[in-house]
């Protein structure tokens, strides 16, 4: 089974939804491995080019309020696409 793992530990507020800094992972690495953060971090990079993963560290020093509207708007939005993604729309 796969879990949410985070390039930046932690529950940084601004990172949290960033979806360049949550990818899947197994258990192995998510838990016993505290992130396999050598790994992710040169998978960041591939998939998002050099310096991606400076640009998710600096997102992560930004303290963020999220408002109910906005949270809202982020989880229609994410249930839309995963509409999009089984084939529904």
């Amino acid at each position: 089974m796969l879990q949410a793992g985070h390039f930046i530990a932690g529950r940084h507020n601004n990172n949290l939804f960033n979806e360049r800094g949550c990818h899947a992972q197994c258990y192995n690495c998510n838990v016993n491995l505290r992130g396999n953060t050598l790994e992710y971090r040169r998978q960041i990079i591939k998939l998002y080019g050099e310096g991606a993963d400076e640009e998710i560290e600096a997102e992560a020093r930004i303290t963020r309020q999220f408002s109910v509207s906005e949270l809202e708007d982020f989880m229609e939005d994410l249930k839309q696409r995963i509409k999009e993604l089984d084939g529904q729309d």
